[in-house]
């Protein structure tokens, strides 16, 4: 199937989507019945067979590559030749859930950028002991390195594991003064769930209004490596099967869905289908990039967080990265002599201290302490 093909014209429809720019997500109600939905309430019933396979060769990347395992393997391999040949502090505490670990890869000096990265697997596979292979690459550009464990489903559900994962996030941001090298500013990035999760981290504007900071203000930059950002028709799929989401869940844990939809209309004009996210909500610059060789969703995904990004006011990096799928992409992530490589250690290098917002100077940053154990605590 070709990387570019999408979702069939009789699909798209049936599933409810545009058919011109495919941006009304979720299912129309002349097409519930076809699709085995109740025409009436709404309720899901069964995806009819066609659909259901169409959408879970969309969501599949690795029905793109030959053989899945060999990345993974170098995941691993990676991560593990990392704490073997670097500094490493691991399994750091940054949550009261037991899967709210990071290990961090110090980067000689004091006050070096810190990026911290969340592992993909579709919220149920991988683990930060294989999200570390690109710590090696960062460290050698002088950039400290996290690698972020979350819960992972069936354990966890789509709410539980996003609240958990952002809640870790923000806790290290908060406390990034404690860290050995006391880093000076924090860049994040995830790939596929973990791109999902970072979006949503940064998106998440009760959270961020409780902290009284905003991601501007908090966050340098962030980069989502071929994220799902909508995951309405995700839960049609086999992905679904562990995570369980039903509709309410799936749009509320859609990142994509905080995002305005429309320019703000003119006076006395109708106004546009969403609002602006909040003020406190403000996002710091973006790297949004996936490979050629993806599938047809993917590629919409990308194109559609974009759009709407831009439309709430972030400075966009939109990348599709020639000779690059889904599983090597993040190979590539510090390393100069690479599209993406040199385009994340550029707008890093191009941006100064950032997060004064919860510095020493009137928040957490400097109020965690490590411990005998390895451990941090608040």
């Amino acid at each position: 199937m070709s990387g570019e093909a999408g979702l069939g014209h009789e699909a798209r429809s049936g599933l409810g989507l545009d058919a011109e720019a495919g941006r009304e997500l979720g299912v129309g109600p002349s097409a519930r019945s076809e699709l085995g939905l109740d025409p009436q309430a709404g309720r899901e019933v069964r995806l009819g067979p066609e659909a259901r396979r169409e959408l879970d060769r969309e969501y599949s990347p690795s029905s793109l590559v030959d053989d899945v395992s060999v990345f993974l393997d170098r995941y691993a391999a990676d991560s593990a030749r990392a704490r073997a040949t670097l500094t490493v502090h691991r399994d750091l505490r940054c949550g009261p859930l037991p899967e709210q670990r990071f290990d961090y890869f110090p980067a000689p000096g004091e006050g070096a950028p810190l990026f911290v990265f969340v592992h993909g697997g579709y919220w149920q596979e991988l683990s930060k002991a294989e999200a570390a292979f690109a710590a090696r690459d960062f460290v050698a550009a002088g950039i400290s390195f996290a690698a972020l464990g979350y819960g992972l489903a069936p354990a966890y559900g789509m709410r539980q594991l996003t609240a958990a994962a952002v809640d870790s996030l923000h806790w290290i941001c908060a406390h990034r003064a404690s860290l050995p090298g006391a880093p000076a500013a924090v860049h994040l990035g995830g790939h596929s769930a973990g791109a999902h999760l970072v979006a949503s981290a940064l998106l998440d504007a009760e959270v961020w209004r409780r902290a009284g900071l905003s991601p501007a203000g908090t966050i340098a930059s962030a980069t989502l490596l071929s994220g799902v950002y909508d995951l309405e028709l995700l839960r049609h799929t086999y992905v679904n099967d562990a995570l369980g989401m039903d509709t309410a869940e799936a749009r509320e844990c859609s990142p994509l869905r905080r995002l305005p939809e429309a320019e703000p209309s003119p006076a006395g004009a109708a106004p546009p289908q969403s609002a602006p996210p909040p003020r406190g909500t403000a996002l710091p610059p973006l790297i949004v990039a996936r490979g050629e060789r993806e599938t047809g969703e993917f590629a919409r995904q990308q194109a559609e967080f974009t759009r709407r990004a831009r439309l709430a006011g972030a400075a966009v990096t939109d990348l599709v990265v020639a000779d690059r799928h889904h599983f090597d992409l993040p190979l590539d992530l510090a390393r100069p002599g690479t599209v993406l490589g040199a385009e994340v250690l550029r707008g890093m290098c191009s941006t100064g201290p950032v997060g004064v917002d919860s510095g020493a100077d009137g928040g957490d940053a400097g109020s965690g302490a490590p411990l005998a154990d390895g451990t941090l605590v608040p």
